[in-house]
């Protein structure tokens, strides 16, 4: 019985193509269905992504199915260390913690995937999308516990009509800090997502200045070796 050959490890270049690549077809290979045409259009999306895939990147041949498998590894991977994160920062009540490092390539597959990476539940639940990826820097942002409007002593009597204002401002004021938050991530992820087409472009041309130079190098063996064949042939003659 022969050994199957163990394919090559892949490359961190490889595994930002998949992520790329995947993002392309996100809405097919990150549905929910799995009944059976929805299963047969994912098979097929896979192998489609295979072509892009190896047409782009030229290191070694992958299929759909390695792909796949590299991809659901990538996940478990990412989800493991965000719920690691989750978990510190409730640990620690959202104050100081020891934030773990993130590579770029992780936070790609966690915007595919949508993991939150705050401990803390959004005061707007009800209107909250399950998909929206929340990035919180510290080092911006002044933590609030959940629903701090509720969390705040204000004793209400027959005079207490300022104190009632005052509370209506601080509900007011959560709503615009919230809503502030929530315009500095689109803009982190704008820029970020910018950045990331560059790097891709980056790798596209680097791949084409390569394929250029290992066909010139193909083309001056076969004129080597055509060169060669000339001359055992006068030597025959």
């Amino acid at each position: 019985m022969e050994n199957k050959k163990r394919a090559a490890n892949f490359s961190t270049k490889e595994e930002c193509i998949l992520v790329s690549l995947v993002k392309k077809y996100k809405h097919i290979l990150e549905n929910k269905k799995t009944d059976t045409v929805s299963n047969k259009k994912k098979i097929e999306t896979w192998n489609n992504l295979a072509n892009d895939f190896n047409s782009t990147c030229g290191e070694v041949l992958r299929d759909g199915k390695t792909l796949k498998s590299k991809y659901e590894n990538l996940k478990k991977r990412t989800k493991e260390k965000f719920a690691a994160e989750k978990a510190n920062i409730k640990k620690t009540g959202g104050g100081p913690h020891e934030e773990k490092k993130f590579t770029q390539l992780e936070y790609d597959v966690k915007e595919l995937i949508g993991i939150q990476l705050t401990g803390t539940q959004s005061m707007f639940d009800d209107d909250r999308d399950t998909n929206h990826i929340e990035i919180v820097d510290h080092d911006y942002y002044q933590f609030i516990p959940n629903h701090a409007e509720d969390q705040v002593e204000i004793e209400i009597t027959e005079e207490s009509g300022q104190a009632h204002c005052q509370k209506n401002q601080l509900c007011s004021k959560v709503t615009q800090w919230a809503n502030t938050k929530n315009e500095m991530a689109d803009l982190q992820k704008a820029c970020y997502l910018e950045e990331h087409n560059l790097k891709l472009e980056l790798l596209k041309e680097a791949h084409a200045k390569e394929m250029k130079i290992k066909k010139r190098m193909l083309e001056m063996m076969e004129e080597k070796h055509e060169m060669e064949m000339n001359i055992l042939k006068e030597r025959i003659n």
